[in-house]
C-alpha cells in the first residue's frame, strides 16, 4: 500500500521550506496545516471581510504559490465560512497543483462543511486522475458510518473519493451533545469498519487516507492490501 508518514511540527512560513527539504531528506511526506480556526462565523453568519479572514485567503494563496505540488489541510472556519472566499482559495491551490484536505468543524458547522466538501470534489476530482480534494470523516460521530457509507456506496456517483479519516477533533467541547459515541472502544470500532468497508467496495480512482497515530489502525489500513489506501501517521 502507498504509505504517507507526516509529521508533527509548528513552523513559521519563512523557516517551512527548510523543515521540508529535511523531511524529504529522511523520506517523509508532509501535509501542510494551515492551522487556524476562527471562533464566531457560523455558515449561517459568514464573515468574509474580517481582517482574520483576509489575511487567512492572503497567506494560504501566497503558500500556495510557494508550494506547489504539495498537500494543504485546511479549516472553512479559517475562511469565515464564506463559500465565494473558500472557492477563491482552493481554486488557487488546484491552480498551484496542491491537494486540498478540507478539516472537519464543530457540529454547528458540520453538515454545511461535508456540503462544501461534496460540491468541491464533484467539482475538481476528475475520473481519471488522482482526487485534488479530500473530504474529512470524523469517526466518533454516531451518524459517521452512515454518512461514510452513503458517499461510499452511492450508484449515481461518477467522481472519484478523497477521503481524510479521523476519530475527531472536538470530544472535550461535545462529549454532552448526545451525537458522539460513548466510549472510545465504539469510536475505534466504527473507525476500523470503515476501512475495512473502504477496502471492499472503493471504485477506480477512490483513495483513502488515514490520519491517525492509533497503531492498530495503522497496522489494518496497511493490512488491506489496497493500493488506495495512504497513512498519514503521526510519529
Amino acid at each position: 500500500p502507498l504509505t504517507a508518514l507526516t509529521q508533527r511540527f509548528t513552523c513559521t512560513q519563512p523557516q517551512l521550506p527548510v523543515v521540508r527539504r529535511r523531511l524529504a531528506a529522511q523520506g517523509l511526506v508532509p501535509i501542510l496545516d494551515y492551522a487556524v480556526e476562527t471562533r464566531g462565523p457560523t455558515p449561517a453568519a459568514p464573515t468574509p471581510n474580517a481582517p482574520k479572514v483576509r489575511d487567512a485567503a492572503h497567506v494560504l494563496t501566497h503558500a500556495f504559490k510557494d508550494h506547489p505540488g504539495t498537500t494543504f489541510a485546511l479549516k472553512w472556519s479559517a475562511l469565515g465560512y464564506d463559500p465565494v472566499l473558500a472557492d477563491d482559495v482552493v481554486g488557487a491551490a488546484l491552480a498551484n497543483d496542491v491537494t486540498v484536505l478540507l478539516d472537519a468543524e464543530r457540529t454547528d458547522a458540520h453538515d454545511a462543511t461535508a456540503a462544501l466538501a461534496d460540491r468541491w470534489m464533484r467539482a475538481h476530482n476528475a475520473p481519471d486522475a488522482p482526487p485534488r480534494v479530500y473530504k474529512t470523516y470524523q469517526m466518533y460521530r454516531l451518524d459517521a458510518p452512515a454518512q461514510f457509507a452513503a458517499d461510499l456506496l452511492d450508484p449515481t456517483r461518477a467522481h472519484p473519493l478523497g477521503i481524510k479519516l479521523v476519530r475527531g477533533a472536538y470530544l472535550h467541547e461535545e462529549r454532552h451533545t448526545g451525537l458522539l459515541c460513548r466510549t472510545a472502544e465504539d469510536t475505534h470500532a466504527q473507525y476500523d469498519e470503515a476501512v475495512q468497508l473502504f477496502a471492499r467496495h472503493h471504485r477506480p480512482g477512490d483513495v483513502l487516507m488515514c490520519a491517525t497515530h492509533n497503531r492498530h489502525s495503522v497496522a489494518q489500513a496497511r493490512a488491506t492490501g489496497v493500493g488506495r489506501v495512504a497513512v498519514a501517521e503521526a510519529v
